[in-house]
């Protein structure tokens, strides 16, 4: 079976709010595990230390899903309880970019 390309909606067709919050949410996560490296986070202090002591749901929604993309998409591993940036994350935060 083949798979019509055209079939998937477009991205100019889905509202950019939710995509580019989640963006948001991946970028402060990410942000913070890499300024910290080489200290792996415990997934609860990192939680706390973007959130606050007592983050609303969405808050705490928001956070999750932007940690397990991260995993999901192999920028960031987890270890435990422990989040640290992938070695290819590493790597091309240390290349010369500009």
């Amino acid at each position: 079976m083949q798979t019509n390309i055209n079939s998937y909606p477009d991205s100019t067709d889905q509202p950019s709010a939710p995509r580019d919050e989640d963006f948001k949410w991946q970028a402060r996560v990410l942000t913070l595990v890499l300024a910290e490296y080489p200290r792996e986070w415990r997934d609860e202090d990192l939680a706390r230390e973007l959130l606050g002591e007592s983050p609303d749901f969405d808050a705490r929604d928001s956070y999750e899903r932007a940690v397990g993309d991260l995993i999901r998409l192999g920028v960031i591993y987890r270890s435990g309880s422990f989040l640290s940036p992938s070695r290819a994350t590493i790597h091309i935060e240390e290349l010369p970019l500009s």
